[in-house]
């Protein structure tokens, strides 16, 4: 469903990403690890047209994407959850859920999106009227999911949507993630949180200083001694 190619990416003068290569299977839950600085969410950005590559190409269904416009590469199927949630804070939560649709036109279909989400998250539901700022950490990763699904994407990238939040949060995260595999969304999950990521996901890549320096199966990779010294702390 996504595939990616010899992706040279920079800030400025500076290169941030060397060459990356990856495959995202139709159905798959794919992981990305990797420590703080590596490069991950560079990538997502440069998947989505935020950060244009300097070199390499990008495929989604078979059709490059490098050289779109972020807004054309969510009407193609494919979306960004960002790290940091990245809400809109002086809106309400219903508000943040119709932006999230602007790409569509469909009217009904939306408020029907909307209240299927409010089920899935309920926090959302109870403050629907409320502005995003309001809403605790792991409410506000809630709606930044959800926001995401508003555009009915057929591919999910998550940035870290773990970060920050306590552990029975992180549980409920990583729940939402499988639901979404399971709806039958394709899933890039961005985590820290390795052992979690490689125990729900297919496959998994290693990012090191902008490089893939491991991947395979992720039951491998959990028992991979680099990956154990290195993310498990083990």
């Amino acid at each position: 469903m996504l595939k990616i190619e010899d992706l040279t990416a920079r800030y400025g003068n500076i290169e941030v990403l060397h060459g990356i290569s990856m495959e995202v299977g139709k159905g798959e839950i794919v992981a990305l690890i990797g420590a703080n600085g590596a490069g991950k969410s560079t990538l997502l950005k440069s998947i989505m047209g935020l950060v244009p590559p300097s070199k390499g190409r990008i495929e989604f269904e078979g059709k490059a994407i490098a050289q779109l416009t972020p807004e054309k590469v969510v009407r193609l199927g494919l979306v960004l959850s960002p790290e940091g949630r990245n809400v809109f804070p002086l809106h309400t939560v219903e508000t943040n859920l119709q932006m999230g649709a602007y790409v569509r036109g469909d009217h009904a279909g939306i408020r029907e999106d909307m209240d299927k989400f409010y089920e899935m998250f309920p926090p959302l539901k109870r403050m629907r009227k409320k502005n995003a700022g309001l809403l605790s950490g792991g409410e506000q990763q809630m709606l930044a999911i959800a926001r995401a699904l508003m555009s009915r994407p057929r591919c999910v990238l998550l940035d870290e949507p773990s970060m920050g939040l306590a552990p029975l949060l992180v549980n409920e995260i990583f729940r939402i993630v499988k639901s979404l595999h399971a709806d039958g969304r394709t899933v890039l999950l961005v985590e820290q949180n390795a052992r979690k990521a490689l125990a729900i996901s297919d496959r998994a890549y290693m990012l090191e200083t902008g490089k893939i320096v491991l991947s395979g199966n992720s039951r491998e990779l959990l028992h991979d001694e680099r990956v154990r010294q290195s993310y498990l702390g083990e």
